[in-house]
């Protein structure tokens, strides 16, 4: 690597770390989800409990994957402290990881230049960003998939004495990566049972390491493994009746293929061009109502525009390029980044209706592919000049469409902002201890309070609030209607703002029943004090 590319590669590693890394434990999201893991890994680590042999459940399902990703909590919480954020750094990490291997894995196919602009894009990809500052499951998934991949067309197109070390590493990134996502547990094996029949029929001598792969990653699995033992299979049967489930609902296959296809369109574009809704499929909806809401009209259509031909281009264009590469090298690359697609596409068909963005963390490198798929075809088409003008206007809009995003996300979390369309969507460790310390400063040493609110809210909120309460051995309660309360209960409003930038105040009717004894604000968060009249 030369030394401009190489000062020029860690500029964009270094853009792409202040952005997962700014502010992080005051806006690390925590919801129940996350208040509960790091509930486990706090007892694991003060003698509670033992780590558990499985870990989270498959979202929708009681199916548990593996435990890998409390494993890595647990290791990070022994290192840096057993806080919240602290735990949450593998996830930051792998995130940061994931720029130097994209372009590591870009550069197999692509020239330097190409593979720093992909590497940019996703430095500021507000879908990576996201992900990035929260420990959940799924979010390490990318890096694991990207390493999956990389280690494979490493393992192919290695001599024999190189081999060994790839097919471990391939084995063990797999390993990791199914046990963080349901959707890899799905594609991975189909992609190597259908590559690896493929590479012994062309007489490719790196199909003699499929026992090797198999092994360390029943390895890597092998706590889930014991459990499935220990129990009599228990889990893996929550599985089956978990998919069955799913994949039973109404809707005819057709439809199924449409909605599909429309979400990965959706989705995949959304890691590039961060317009609309950034959680939910909404595509067929938006589009149905243009006519109500002729405004938007314009930035709709064009967002849609953008979406359908830069997916189903960059899908031909890979297609194209597979077809008439000659280079076995770079061959390979091609088929294994096709097949995987290929595979994930089929398989969530028969889930078309439970599909949101968060499923293509599995595919999170696919749209930067794409990208340097689509900048390679005008590379080749136009001139330098007028290369050079087209590719930084789209990269321009890209970046900036990116950053403002983030900026306005920032913001939201800071309080200073609303959010826009999809409003208040999560909540974070920061206002989360806020309110945790003021029922504490404010409790007057009762052992339970009681929280009004929007039920909603406060559906996100309480066991967050819990984590930090729970160790001083305060109890918080949602006041139910038609509890009677004595004299003395503690009783505490939480309003989480949608709009942080209106007045906020409380409803006559709180103010009819109820004096405020003390009142806070942190983020978007206001809570009060209250005292029956």
């Amino acid at each position: 690597m030369r030394q401009k590319t190489f000062w020029l590669l860690v500029g964009i590693i270094l853009v792409g770390a202040f952005l997962r890394t700014y502010q992080y434990a005051n806006f690390l999201r925590f919801n129940p989800d996350q208040a509960r893991d790091a509930g486990i890994i706090r007892d694991a680590i003060d003698g509670k409990a033992a780590l558990p042999l499985l870990g989270p459940k498959a979202g929708g399902t009681s199916f548990q994957l593996g435990p890998v990703f409390y494993d890595f909590a647990y290791f990070s919480a022994k290192i840096f402290g057993a806080a919240p954020d602290r735990m949450a750094y593998p996830d930051l990490l792998t995130s940061i990881l994931f720029l130097p291997l994209l372009y590591e894995f870009a550069r197999k196919f692509f020239s330097k230049n190409i593979s720093l602009v992909a590497t940019g894009l996703a430095a500021v990809s507000f879908y990576a960003v996201k992900y990035s500052r929260f420990a959940w499951n799924p979010n390490s998934t990318p890096f694991w998939i990207l390493l999956t991949f990389y280690a494979f067309f490493e393992l192919v197109r290695s001599g024999q004495r190189k081999r060994w070390l790839w097919a471990i590493v391939l084995g063990l990134a797999a390993g990791v990566a199914i046990q963080l996502h349901s959707l890899a547990l799905f594609s991975l094996p189909v992609v190597f049972v259908i590559y690896f029949v493929y590479l012994f029929f062309k007489k490719n001598p790196a199909w003699k390491w499929a026992p090797v792969v198999l092994a360390v990653v029943l390895l890597a699995n092998s706590f889930q493994i014991a459990s499935e033992v220990q129990t009599g299979g228990k889990n893996i049967q929550s599985f089956f009746r978990g998919m069955h489930a799913k994949t039973s609902r109404s809707g005819t296959l057709a439809d199924k293929f449409v909605l599909d296809a429309v979400c990965h369109i959706q989705g995949e574009s959304y890691m590039i061009l961060p317009i609309g809704n950034d959680s939910h499929c909404d595509f067929m909806d938006a589009a149905g109502s243009l006519q109500k809401n002729s405004n938007n009209n314009f930035l709709l259509l064009g967002d849609m525009l953008f979406a359908v031909i830069f997916v189903l281009g960059g899908y031909f264009l890979l297609f194209r390029a597979w077809w008439k590469e000659t280079d076995e090298r770079k061959k390979i690359f091609l088929e294994l980044i096709l097949l995987y697609a290929v595979v994930l596409f089929v398989l969530l068909i028969p889930l078309a209706d439970e599909i949101s963005f968060r499923f293509f963390l599995v595919a999170e490198f696919l749209p930067f592919i794409f990208a340097a798929l689509w900048i390679k075809f005008f590379e080749e088409r136009l001139e330098k000049k007028y290369f050079i003008i087209v590719v930084a206007i789209i990269v321009g809009m890209a970046v900036g469409t990116n950053l403002t995003t983030l900026t306005d996300y920032a913001a939201n979390l800071a309080g200073v902002r609303a959010q826009g369309s999809n409003g208040f969507e999560e909540i974070t460790l920061g206002e989360v201890k806020y309110m945790a310390d003021f029922m504490e400063t404010n409790s007057g040493g009762a052992k339970i309070v009681y929280v009004q609110g929007s039920a909603a809210d406060l559906f996100e909120v309480l066991k967050p609030i819990e984590y930090f309460t729970s160790p001083s051995g305060l109890k918080v309660i949602q006041l139910k209607k038609g509890k009677i309360l004595a004299p003395m209960d503690k009783i505490f409003l939480i309003n989480v703002m949608k709009d942080p930038t209106k007045k906020n105040t409380l409803s006559q009717s709180t103010l009819d029943s109820y004096s405020v004894l003390a009142s806070g604000r942190y983020g978007r968060v206001k809570i009060y004090e209250l005292e029956m009249k």
